[in-house]
């Protein structure tokens, strides 16, 4: 499984879904989250 995960298209596909996932946990940690 991790040679896959090293694979090109794997490889370009991760931080795209992992910085989109950081700010959500950003957002929610946030005071405002009530606001939301």
């Amino acid at each position: 499984m991790p040679q896959m995960a090293m694979s090109g298209p794997a490889f370009s596909i991760s931080p795209t879904i992992f910085f989109p996932l950081l700010i959500i946990f950003s957002w929610d940690h946030e005071p405002n989250k009530g606001n939301i």
